[in-house]
């Protein structure tokens, strides 16, 4: 008698349970991965694999863990697709049903900003997107793992070619961007709703295949795809105090990702780190329907900076024969003032207004002509010499302010978006000792951004990135920190601005210099020398600052609360953190007490104040912490006029 046939499995939930435990089988015994997957494939529908398939080199492993437990997902030979900036694409089909995948492989990171990010939308990939319901707009997530060595994420694959792509072959019509709109609405809101913010939508990001309808009308199926820089509103917020929130394609950036004014209210702050996805699907519809960017938007990326910065309205310039409604929805979603925008439910609302009632007349309207290409131009930007991801403009920009064992000056870069940095290096003759240094810095700059976050009034320009360097037989590792245009270091900025101080402002520049040290002291740091070169004052922003302007470090208007002459407010900073090293609970800041009671002697403080208050300043050396000495500075401050 024949054996009976195994029971069909039909839930895809449970489908997936007995494919990764067969997953489970083969990382155990890699040999047997072809009689494990057949044992499986009848009941999922499929014949036994042929023979062929264990040639060498028709098959490999993505590998991946849940928990302690090792998992191999067999798959055929890869095929490359296309790149992107942290990734490269593949194609492959996955041997247990014969379903198409792709297989995002991760390219090295090239900082450690980019590698801490990676890390934490990594976790959220696995922890959100592997655990979310499916939706017919975004290609179902199946895992984090390896394959041939390198790091991976494993989606279903979507099919059809980039919008980009079609509306360049094909055109557009009405009816095509109907479908499309509302369909990338749903997909972007279904995120939305389960806290994803999707963070580069943009035409190249769309897969579309043409389909007909019951009524031989053309539309388009859709998927949303590359998750690379996928997070969650709380970590945009993060991102954006940091001052590390340029990401996803810069024409679809919304302004406010360059000027990174946080609004204060929470509930506001998550409205507008999620109309960003509103925005870039926005200049989406507009783009395709136009066939090319509006001209009066872009142009190059030095001028387009200068737009999103300056928060230019973009001027939309429709075919005459869209319908108006559908123009005034997309110049809303396309908004400066993220306060305009539609939030994403009610743009699919107005979508399916208007897609409802049109008439396959309406549909056939053509908004675009095929063209050879809309995928973007960029101008071949100057060659200059880079270092990560980082643009080296001037290997001597400045002389190196403090005396910590090292002599390179300090260099000035650019990120890719313009933005002017501050680099200070540190040079190793040994590998050993840079690798050492790097991953010492590395857990400095995680710390930092924690006390950056608790405390952004006291240190908004504090060292932001770090990246590695090889040369001339050396091993240079980069900290990187904002370019403040004009500081003055503290006694520039009482010659200059404000040479008749009262005792009080100077003793309140003490205190803001002692509450620095109190909150990196509280984090385990204290810096190896205190000067007066390393106290900063940052004139508060004009109205019409330029791209580099140390506005962009963070320009809350409560920050600049230093006076000086006329209406002109600065801001105070303690520069020096990329030195910062470790305290040592022996030394209870002693070091730093004499320094610091330096500073007030140059500054004219025990000139001009009483006997009593300075015996009661000079206690600050009798006491253990910074935070201690705060008081006793806030005490003084209190008592003089």
């Amino acid at each position: 008698m024949a054996a009976a046939a195994p029971e069909r499995i039909r839930s895809p939930r449970k489908a997936r349970e007995r494919i990764d435990r067969a997953a489970i089988d083969i990382a155990a015994t890699p040999d047997r991965w072809r009689s494990i997957v057949n044992q499986l494939r009848p009941a999922l529908g499929r014949p036994p694999l042929a023979a062929e398939v264990l040639a060498p080199g028709t098959y490999d492993f993505i590998r991946a863990h849940h928990g302690a437990t090792s998992l191999a997902y067999p798959i055929k030979r890869m095929q490359a697709l296309d790149g992107g900036g942290m990734n490269t694409v593949l194609r492959t089909n996955e041997y247990f049903t014969g379903r198409e995948i792709t297989v995002r492989r991760h390219l090295p990171a090239e900082s450690a900003v980019e590698a801490a990010a990676r890390l934490e939308r990594d976790t959220l990939v696995r922890e959100r997107l592997s655990t979310l319901p499916r939706h017919p707009i975004i290609p179902r997530f199946w895992t984090t793992g390896v394959v041939q060595g390198e790091a991976c994420d494993v989606f279903d694959f979507a099919p059809g070619m980039s919008l980009a792509r079609y509306v360049a072959q094909r055109g557009l019509t009405y009816g095509i961007l109907l479908d499309f709109s509302l369909h990338a609405a749903r997909g972007i809101g279904y995120l939305h709703r389960n806290g994803l913010i999707h963070g580069d939508v943009k035409p190249e990001n769309f897969c579309v295949e043409t389909r007909i309808t019951a009524s031989h009308e053309p539309t388009v199926h859709v998927s949303l795809i590359d998750f690379d820089i996928v997070s969650t509103a709380a970590e945009q917020i993060r991102q954006y105090s940091l001052g590390n929130s340029l990401d996803g394609t810069l024409p679809y950036m919304p302004p406010e990702n360059f000027r990174q004014d946080i609004p204060e209210d929470p509930e506001d702050a998550r409205k507008m780190v999620f109309s960003k996805d509103v925005f870039a699907l926005g200049l989406t519809m507009a783009r395709t329907s136009i066939g090319a960017f509006p001209r009066s938007f872009y142009t190059q990326v030095a001028s387009l900076l200068e737009k999103k910065v300056a928060g230019d309205e973009i001027e939309l310039e429709f075919p005459p024969q869209m319908p108006a409604k559908m123009q005034v929805l997309i110049r809303a979603m396309c908004s400066s003032v993220w306060q305009e925008r539609p939030a994403i439910a009610t743009v699919i609302r107005a979508l399916r207004s208007l897609r409802d009632p049109a008439s396959a007349e309406d549909r056939r309207i053509v908004l675009s002509s095929p063209a050879e290409d809309i995928v973007t131009k960029v101008v071949p930007a100057q060659e200059v010499e880079t270092v990560g991801p980082y643009n080296l403009l001037n290997r001597s920009y400045l002389p190196r302010p403090t005396k910590d064992g090292h002599d390179l000056p300090l260099a000035e870069f650019s990120d890719p978006f313009g933005r002017k940095l501050i680099g200070v290096p540190f040079a190793f003759d040994k590998k050993e000792d840079e690798a050492a240094f790097y991953k010492e810095r590395e857990v400095l700059l995680l710390d930092l951004n924690a006390v950056r976050l608790k405390h952004p009034e006291l240190f908004p320009g504090s060292f932001r990135d770090l990246v590695r360097e090889q040369r001339d037989g050396r091993f240079l590792v980069w900290m990187l920190r904002p370019l403040l245009e004009g500081p003055k270091d503290l006694l520039q900025f009482l010659k200059e601005d404000r040479p008749n101080a009262p005792i009080k402002e100077r003793i309140a520049i003490l205190r803001r210099v002692a509450e620095a040290l109190a909150v990196l002291e509280e984090a385990g740091y204290t810096l190896p020398k205190l000067t007066p070169e390393l106290v900063f004052f940052v004139a508060a922003p004009a109205e019409t600052s330029s791209t580099t302007s140390q506005a962009l470090t963070r320009p809350i208007k409560r920050l600049f609360d230093v006076p000086a002459r006329g209406e002109q407010r600065y801001r105070q900073e303690l520069m020096g953190t990329s030195s910062a090293r470790k305290v040592n609970p022996a030394e209870k800041g002693k070091r730093l007490v004499t320094d610091l009671l330096d500073i007030a002697e140059q500054i004219g403080v025990f000139a001009d104040i009483g006997l009593a208050e300075r015996n009661f300043l000079l206690q600050i050396a009798g006491v253990d912490t910074w935070r201690e000495r705060v008081s006793i500075l806030v005490w003084v401050e209190m008592q003089t006029v």
